[in-house]
């Protein structure tokens, strides 16, 4: 990290310094890390390449099949700049700030805390669009319907990522709390001795490995008890012969077999009573429906998911672009005597589609 101010600003930064050299990391922490971004800028572009499978000749002895390679690239760019911005009175930065050790940390901590969970959900959700094949059957998932977890269901979906070619050794279980409490109880399941662990911190904890695999657990997965159940916006509704069909924004993650509620205006349109998605397109959500017909009806509603999203993910097909900069400065508040104090990362991820398989289990949260 790079230091962009002096000044009050310098105390704040130091705890930061401190607080960046704790060993526990968040899933960003696991990703490949391209290394010509080291040192990248907002906006930078850095393509990773891939070439098909080549033919092999079964007899190098005779005339060969000359095999023309198609190369494809992923494009990571630093695209992603989220800030905290904390108004600080003059006062309370001459009183807490200059020089006030256990302040400053604090502030740090918790600028950091915020920053670093907001960066776990945005990686996350982005491994999640890179398992989402639209309009397609649920072909990167397993257990879309978020029955109980099972053994089998963790292993089928290892399986799904070790099975395509180009697996690397580096794949990992990332999971909600609640899965990890059915996980510890499965036959090939160890525990790691003194697990790290910070709990005043951000981060991911690594509990132990699953048939060798290790398993991190993050509280910012898709519809964890602490970001509770994922939802998604749509524009429109209709109904035709008991089928509720559903508009909705492209990127929409949800699969088939997955379950579903639905509210809106038109409460005859309401899926009150979780229901088995049918089918989906890039656009569309579709799910049965007692009501015969209704609509079409342009107005907004609400998709809730049920359940809960875990993965199993190839690392070494998830890159990151690692800039090494947070800013941290002290920014003057206009009309008061107060400043802001931000602090902001600068980063970009990209993530191979197909390299991660998400597995669903039941949506649980404390009562």
């Amino acid at each position: 990290m790079t230091a962009y101010s002096a000044g009050s600003a310098a105390f704040v930064w130091n705890e930061l310094q401190s607080l960046s050299s704790t060993p526990l990391p968040s899933v960003y922490d696991l990703l490949r890390v391209h290394s010509e971004s080291l040192g990248g800028n907002m906006g930078d572009s850095y393509y990773i390449p891939a070439i098909d499978d080549i033919t092999v000749n079964a007899d190098g002895s005779s005339t060969m099949s000359v095999f023309s390679p198609t190369v494809s690239q992923l494009s990571l760019v630093v695209d992603r700049e989220p800030a905290v911005c904390v108004g600080i009175d003059r006062r309370r930065e001459e009183q807490m700030l200059n020089g006030n050790g256990s302040w400053s940390r604090e502030l740090a901590k918790e600028s950091q805390n915020a920053i670093f969970n907001y960066r776990e959900r945005d990686v996350l959700d982005r491994m999640l669009t890179s398992a989402w094949v639209t309009g397609s059957t649920a072909t990167y998932w397993v257990n879309a319907a978020g029955a109980a977890l099972s053994s089998a269901i963790v292993r089928r979906a290892i399986a799904g990522v070790e099975s395509q070619r180009g697996a690397t050794n580096n794949i990992a279980l990332v999971i909600d709390a609640y899965a990890a409490s059915g996980i510890r109880e499965f036959v090939g399941f160890t525990a790691t001795q003194n697990a790290p662990g910070n709990g005043e911190m951000f981060g991911i904890r690594k509990i132990g490995e699953f048939d060798g695999f290790p398993v991190y657990v993050s509280k910012e997965t898709p519809g964890s008890s602490a970001r509770g159940r994922r939802t998604v916006a749509s524009t429109a509704n209709q109904v035709a012969t008991n089928v509720l069909t559903i508009t909705v924004g492209p990127g929409h993650n949800i699969v088939p077999g997955q379950f579903i509620t639905f509210s809106t205006v038109t409460t005859a349109n309401n899926v009150t009573t979780a229901a088995a998605v049918t089918s989906t397109t890039a656009t569309t959500v579709v799910v049965p429906l007692t009501v015969s017909n209704s609509g079409p009806n342009t107005e907004a509603g609400t998709i809730t998911v049920r359940d809960a999203t875990n993965f199993a993910v190839d690392l070494g097909h998830n890159w990151k672009a690692e800039t090494g900069r947070m800013l941290v400065k002290f920014g003057e508040e206009p009309r008061t005597t107060g400043r802001n104090l931000i602090v902001s990362p600068l980063y970009g991820t990209v993530h191979r589609v197909g390299r991660t398989i998400c597995f669903g289990s039941p949506f649980s949260a404390l009562s």
